[in-house]
């Protein structure tokens, strides 16, 4: 056991065989294994879903169906070009937020890092809560701060993103079960979560190459979307932050992807409000999270922003 402010956590999880977190942790640890798996990195969380609803037999036919139209589909996509202009900015934020909560702690933390002078392109399906509660900052730092649609562009045809994601899904479908051992490959029932996170991947590249930036924060690192935002961001070198929602809330193991790792308050770590996370933390409290970092980073000093 290790403590922390006076409060004991397990060094290791335990699940009970065969219980739907114990499927789910094997499949990650094997998935995040393989030489594959900045590939599949989309699908880590939709596993767990798989899992747990094991979906309809009608999504099999519609699987076909929409394969058929795949290829012509993404033609499609790709003439569909986001219509703002490129967008340069020291941070890139990327909430996801849906609980007012969430919403709320994103617009104060957002709206703290504007207050230093950073500038902010931040990351948001519009005409949603999250939209709602953040363009006010728009309004208040017109030269800081810029919001971009993840639809931008799409309209109505947004159903092209699944479309066009099918036939590269379902390779990566029965790749993963591939990979998995036999007592825990998934039904194909499951396929729309796969089809989804493929869908997710598809919505960042199209976006990418409009977006040009120096860090990023990302509220959770284990969402089909944030995976992959994050992922690159790494590859690409760039400090990435992520909230102690990324490390907490995922059920099993997922790989850490980010270099800082902001905590809140005295209940989670003694010092401060951010902490960052490296393989030479020895506190207490890193032990316990130590077990879910996969990806090695430099030690850093600065603020995080």
């Amino acid at each position: 056991m290790s403590e922390a402010n006076g409060r004991r956590f397990p060094e290791h999880i335990v699940y009970g065989e065969g219980a739907i977190a114990w499927k789910t942790e094997k499949a990650r640890l094997a998935i995040w294994s393989s030489p594959l798996r900045e590939d599949l990195v989309q699908y880590l969380d939709a596993v767990r879903n798989c899992y747990q609803a094991q979906g309809s037999w009608q999504q099999v036919p519609y699987r076909y169906y929409l394969q058929a139209v795949s290829s012509f589909q993404r033609r499609l996509l790709e003439q569909s070009k986001p219509q703002f202009a490129p967008v340069k900015a020291d941070w890139l934020i990327y909430g996801g937020a849906e609980r007012q909560t969430e919403i709320t702690m994103m617009r104060r933390l957002t709206e703290a890092m504007l207050k230093q002078g950073v500038t902010i392109a931040y990351l948001v399906r519009f005409g949603s809560a999250e939209h709602e509660r953040v363009r006010e900052l728009a309004e208040q730092f017109p030269k800081q701060f810029t919001l971009v649609d993840l639809y931008d562009g799409l309209g109505t045809e947004r159903r092209r993103l699944s479309a066009a994601a099918v036939q590269e899904a379902w390779k990566h479908f029965r790749t993963v079960n591939e990979i998995l051992e036999k007592d825990l490959r998934i039904s194909p029932t499951t396929f729309s979560f796969f089809l989804g996170g493929m869908a997710k991947r598809l919505l960042w590249e199209r976006l990418k190459p409009y977006l040009h930036y120096d860090r990023l924060l990302v509220r959770n690192h284990f969402g089909s979307l944030d995976s992959v935002i994050a992922l690159d961001a790494l590859k690409e070198g760039k400090p990435v932050a992520t909230l102690q929602h990324g490390v907490i809330s995922s059920s099993g193991f997922f790989p850490v992807l980010a270099n800082t790792v902001l905590t809140f308050g005295r209940a989670t770590l003694p010092n401060g409000v951010a902490r960052r996370y490296t393989p030479h933390n020895t506190s207490p409290s890193a032990r316990c999270l130590m077990r879910y970092i996969r990806w090695k980073t430099p030690s850093r000093t600065e603020p995080f922003w």
